[in-house]
Parts: structure tokens; sequence; C-alpha cells
């Protein structure tokens, strides 16, 4: 669509919109105001047609070239009638001749509402695919630009697609390319949940029970989980339906009467009954994270050790450090202020550890220094963001909360 779009607006800038002709020694240009060269199904333009170097009064005639896209009036008032596109055209006409002007128009049904679903809750290293509502189901140009309000918490792509980050909340935009200037947001909010189910093989959760007898309740709050006994003081979860659902388990001692309840927060995938392992979602979420990060990142260094290496991923807008290693799955995630040109301070979440990061040259990017909390430095060379990234979206790799 944003092709056919391009096009239409290169034919609209190539057009001749102006004739000019000789009558005698004198040249005579016709020419006019356009309002808009682009109008809505609907919407009216008026043309103001002017004959330079002729002082004679001229008298107008217009035309469409196809009137069931957009006709226009003896007085000039083109009327868009239908999507497509014609050529509008002015003659003008004195003594001396008849001289021309065209253009063409280029008609679109505009983008008259945009929906999106309501509020929505995401688990930390989770994508969603977001089905915005078009209407009407004619609209020429469908294309929507997405944006987030904190890409450090959620980013979204050119199709919509939300990949959730880290704890927090944002509002994700869609709004129209056609011009007609309408929009719709939805916020939402990411958190940490005990339980991610990503397809039919669900997820388990444990418990304790001591000694002595005892009884078991379970109980699913919003219905949207399946469970059964697993191995020992486990239960299985199995998806019902995507979204969030609390999942408690209760467990009563006969003796002595009390309770205890283990409650579990649990996330369901919109595309966990879609799967029937975590082996295929999994691919699936580390291809739309792949995507994700690649534009989120603008830099990434490597130091390479015998055995193993050490990856910086760095987000310049969001202000945010990942730092991880080749071995280790356990991703440490930082914030900073100012750039890299002067040291900067990187604090990571989940504890109280930081370091020092700066270019090796102050306009030079392509090294980066890290000095440790024991003021030890170490060289980073600058390396693709796609091979960070291809090892941060292994199996196992996450984001360290405490430490």
């Amino acid at each position: 669509m944003k092709k056919s779009f391009a096009l239409l607006l290169t034919l609209v800038c190539l057009f001749t919109i102006g004739v000019a002709a000789t009558a005698g020694t004198t040249q005579a240009a016709l020419t006019f105001t356009i309002a808009d060269q682009i109008l809505f199904v609907g919407k009216t333009t008026v043309l103001k047609p002017k004959l330079d170097n002729i002082k004679e009064k001229a008298s107008y005639g217009y035309t469409s070239s196809d009137e069931g896209v957009a006709t226009i009036s003896r007085k000039g008032t083109v009327k868009a009638v239908a999507p497509g596109t014609t050529i509008i055209t002015c003659a003008a006409t004195v003594s001396a001749g008849t001289y021309e002007a065209s253009y063409i128009l280029t008609v679109l049904q505009p983008v008259k509402g945009i929906t999106l679903v309501k509020p929505l809750t995401m688990a930390v290293g989770t994508t969603y695919a977001l089905d915005a509502g078009i209407k009407p189901a004619d609209a020429t140009i469908k294309t929507l630009k997405w944006s987030s309000s904190k890409e450090s918490v959620v980013t979204v792509d050119e199709n919509g697609i939300i990949a959730a980050h880290a704890k927090g909340s944002a509002t994700i935009t869609a709004a129209a390319t056609d011009g007609s200037k309408k929009k719709a947001t939805i916020t939402v909010t990411v958190k940490e949940f005990d339980a991610v189910i990503f397809s039919k093989q669900g997820a388990t959760v444990s418990y304790t029970t001591g000694n002595g007898m005892f009884g078991i309740n379970y109980t699913a709050k919003n219905d949207r989980i399946d469970y059964s006994s697993g191995d020992g003081d486990t239960v299985i979860l199995t998806p019902l339906e995507p979204g969030v659902d609390t999942f408690t388990i209760s467990v009563t001692n006969y003796l002595t009467r009390g309770t205890k309840r283990y409650p579990f927060s649990v996330y369901i995938a919109p595309d966990a009954l879609t799967f029937e392992d975590d082996a295929a979602a999994m691919a699936m979420e580390r291809t739309r994270f792949s995507a994700a990060m690649a534009t989120m990142y603008e830099l990434a260094y490597e130091k390479k050790g015998p055995e193993y290496s050490i990856f910086l991923l760095i987000d310049e807008d969001a202000k945010i450090v990942r730092n991880f290693s080749s071995h280790d799955m356990g991703v440490l995630v930082g914030t900073y202020k100012g750039d890299f040109s002067k040291e900067v301070n990187v604090h990571y979440k989940g504890g109280d550890m930081h370091n020092f990061l700066r270019f090796g040259a102050e306009d030079d990017n392509s090294t980066l220094m890290l000095k440790d909390m024991d003021g030890f430095e170490y060289e980073y060379i600058r390396t693709e963001v796609s091979e960070a990234i291809e090892v941060l979206n292994q199996d196992g790799y996450k984001d360290i909360t405490s430490y």
C-alpha cells in the first residue's frame, strides 16, 4: 500500500499543470491555483484560473476525464466522488485561441476510525500482535504508523507487534497515514508473572505440604487455565484462554485445621492455544524479539575472551544498557544519563552494581571503555547489533531482577 500511495504522489508531482502558448508575439500562459491535488471522497476544491499576458477577458471551461472519480462544475468547483484518479482540465478561450492546463487529481476514501483492543497486560519477555480495526472497510490507504511512548518498556514495529522489555506502562498509538489525522491509543502494562504459558505444553508451579494428613484445593480466578497434578508437589497449568489469571493452591492440614495458600500470577500468551509445545512458540517469540531489538538498539560492543564473549547492547534514546555474555544466560539491565563521549555511570537493576562507560575516543564510537567497581578498565570493540541480539535470543536468556 505504501508503494502505491507513493506512486500516486509521484504522478501528481510529475504531471504538467500549466501550458504556455504563443499568439503573434505575445506568449500566454494559463495557470490556476489548486487547493488540493489529493481529495477525500465527498470533499471539494475550487480552481481559480488565470491567463497571463492576455488583457482580453477569457471564457473558461472545465472537464474531468472520469466523472465517476470527480466532477467539476462550470465555475471550477471540483467534487471528489469515488476513489481513483482523473485528469482535470481547464480551457481558456480568447480571440487569439484556446489555452489549456491540466493536472491529475487523486481521490481517496479516508480512514474515519481506528479501533484497538482494550488496555492490555503483558508479561516481560513476551510479544503481542495488535489487530487494528479500520473503518470504513474500503479505506484507500490502510497503512498505520505505530509508536510507543516508552520504548524502554515496550516497542512496537511497523506491523503492530508489541515486544515487552521491562516492567512499567506505555501508550501505543496507531495513526492513519492518509492525511485524515485519525488515530487510536492503547495502554500497555508490563508485569512480572510467577508463570507464563506459551503453548499447550503449559507451565508448572510447585508448593509444599509438610507432614501429616492434608487436603488440597485448586482454584483459577478467571477460569483461563486448566490444571492437573504433576510429579511430587507440583501442578501443571494448561491454557484455556489467553490473558491473565491467578491460580491458588490451598493446602489444609487436617490435624491443625490450618490452611496455607500459594497464589500464582499466571500469564497466558495470545498464541498459547496455537502451539503444541514451547519449542515452536519460543521460536516465534525470538523471531519477533529479534526484529524489535534490531530497531531498539543503536550500538553493540563485544569483549572477546578465550572461552566466551561479553556483550553490551545500547539504546541511546531510552538510555538503556544490556550487559550479558555468551556463556551465562543472565542479562544485566542498566540505565544511565548523558552520552558516551564523556564517562557515564551505568546503574544495573536488581542490586547495587554499576560501572562506567565511555567511548575510546571522544568522536569515535568504534571502541567502548568499561571501568568496573574496582577501577579496572576493559576495552570493548564495536560489533553488529544483529550479532549481539542473536546471542541474547537463545533459549534461557532472561533479565536479572535481583542479585
